[in-house]
């Protein structure tokens, strides 16, 4: 047959062309007979297209996706299931991919597509954030993804916006999955069988895939790992869930990835991941292998994320680093010499949390940077821009280019209009004053 028909609309969606086999069928690129709109069908096997696989679409088809504000993530979510006459197995309807603006990490690092880059820190850093924001609406709608690993993402490594694929292996949380995860990103006790996947187990797994996009190999994969001549399931079960060992490992150097060839992973975790980022990966790598409760919540992820992504800064060799607004000397992962800081935005974020956002020519501040941690927004206009001074190369003013009249206290407390469409020099010790919220002008 060459058309799939849809359960719940009877619309008919002509078969295209075949677009990739995997493990539980076949996807094509159809189009609809009403239209001439084109998607995507997943037609499952006779193996993978059980009642209880076809109850679990049905079911993500009448929630429908997750609800999003952030317009750069983009779920496919299964639309409505199809069927085939002659033919005892379903499949289901979803969006098309645009192949020509997203991409996985695996064919960027392996140079498949040779029109896409690496994208920059401060790109990869809003990719993240997305990755987490993604998974957090996944959580609070009751589900669990199941299945995260490096081939259910794919990304426009310029502008950050993500695709989150392969959505009909998400079920209610806790409840019974058709698949478990592959070896590589599956939390241990999921592999050992002695969990379900869930929320927890997803923590873990997006820690995994989190790993992977910055450093480009396994955190378990080592010279212990190295050993084994032959990787099966025997023995990925044993590395990645009954003995697994993060290769940087604080105190257990037995599966070190120094002195591997190539050296890749070792010089990307030394040059290209932040303190706060390594600290992160420590974390949930030793203590929250083993322990669900320590490895840590998606809003402290957020939160890191967040702040890389506002801290992009140049060095003098034109490199683009990443500061994660702590910790100092940033030391470019390129030439490793140290990048002088700027002045920054102070902002307070509730009683106990505050952003740093430095500030050169150029940079635009936009309304969610200034909020909760919890705020998300779709595509916003910028609040203000940095300029350089119009009379002084050595001294940047910020620009309030908001509909909103704001208010400029400087250092020695003298309060100024801070119109929309005016510009003040940036000094140490000043603040801004927008509504309530009183934005602090600091040195590093």
């Amino acid at each position: 047959m060459d058309h799939f028909k849809g359960l719940d609309s009877n619309r008919i969606y002509h078969k295209k062309k075949l677009l990739g086999k995997g493990g539980q069928g076949s996807v094509f690129l159809v189009e609809d007979d009403l239209e001439g709109a084109q998607y995507a069908v997943k037609w499952y096997n006779k193996a993978a297209g059980s009642i209880a696989q076809k109850e679990q679409i049905q079911a993500l088809v009448a929630r429908g996706a997750p609800p999003i504000l952030d317009d750069g993530i983009h779920f496919i979510w299964p639309m409505e299931c199809v069927t085939q006459e002659g033919n005892n197995s379903f499949g289901y309807v979803m969006p098309l991919i645009d192949t020509s603006v997203f991409t996985s990490m695996n064919r960027i690092i392996d140079q498949r597509d040779k029109q896409f880059l690496q994208p920059l820190q401060a790109t990869l850093s809003r990719i993240c954030r997305r990755l987490i924001t993604a998974l957090d609406a996944i959580h609070i709608s009751g589900f669990a993804y199941c299945d995260i690993n490096a081939g259910n993402i794919m990304m426009d490594p310029v502008n950050g916006a993500i695709v989150i694929c392969d959505n009909d292996n998400v079920v209610i949380n806790n409840c019974r999955p058709s698949i478990a995860g592959v070896w590589e990103f599956m939390a241990p006790e999921v592999g050992l069988g002695n969990s379900r996947p869930n929320a927890d187990s997803d923590l873990y797994s997006v820690a995994m895939l989190i790993y992977f996009l910055w450093m480009w190999e396994h955190p378990m994969y080592g010279i212990k790992a190295d050993g084994y001549r032959c990787l099966d399931g025997v023995v990925r079960s044993k590395i990645y869930c009954e003995e697994p060992i993060f290769v940087f490992h604080p105190t257990d150097k037995s599966n070190t990835a120094i002195g591997l060839e190539p050296d890749t992973h070792v010089r990307r975790w030394y040059r290209m991941c932040p303190p706060r980022l390594k600290t992160l990966f420590i974390k949930i790598f030793t203590d929250g292998v083993h322990n669900p409760s320590s490895r840590p919540r998606l809003p402290e992820w957020k939160k890191l994320f967040q702040d890389m992504e506002a801290n992009e800064v140049t060095c003098q060799c034109g490199a683009k680093n990443v500061w994660d607004g702590v910790n100092k000397p940033l030391m470019c992962w390129r030439c490793e010499k140290e990048i002088k800081l700027p002045l920054c935005l102070s902002i307070p974020l509730g009683r106990y949390e505050k952003r740093v956002m430095l500030l050169s020519t150029g940079k635009e501040v936009f309304g969610s940077q200034l909020n909760s941690l919890d705020q998300e927004v779709a595509t916003e206009k910028p609040l203000a821009v940095v300029e350089l001074h119009p009379k002084s190369n050595k001294h940047l003013i910020l620009r309030n280019i908001s509909e909103q009249n704001w208010a400029f206290i400087g250092p020695d407390n003298s309060e100024h209009s801070f119109d929309s469409g005016v510009a003040r020099v940036l000094v140490p010790g000043a603040k801004i004053r927008i509504g309530t919220q009183e934005i602090g002008i600091v040195g590093v």
